[in-house]
């Protein structure tokens, strides 16, 4: 796991450890979501998650799956029909402990 610089540059090798790779559609109590959006004013934030943080509201983490997929591009589509086609859906997700 690298950080890059604005160039695509490495510039900082990160530890692996406590991160976690956050997935879309992430789910927040409705009350909680509009508190943090409320509260955010002006400013925007890269997903609701970070909306939540930054009102000081806690966010918790849970085992997704991997293919829960966010499809916005044709490539993400054409990965999707790969999985259909190859019979690589339906599979029970991870349960969150």
């Amino acid at each position: 796991m690298r950080r890059a610089d604005e160039a695509g540059a490495a510039v900082e090798e990160l530890a692996r450890e406590g991160l976690w790779s956050a997935q879309t559609p992430q789910a927040f109590r409705r009350d909680l979501l509009e508190r943090a959006r409320a509260a955010a004013g002006d400013r925007t934030f890269s997903d609701d998650a970070a909306a939540v943080a930054a009102a000081g509201l806690p966010v918790r983490m849970v085992l997704g799956e991997r293919r829960n997929l966010k499809i916005t591009t044709t490539e993400d589509l054409g990965y999707a029909r790969e999985l259909v086609a190859k019979g690589l859906v339906g599979i029970p997700a991870l349960q969150p402990r």
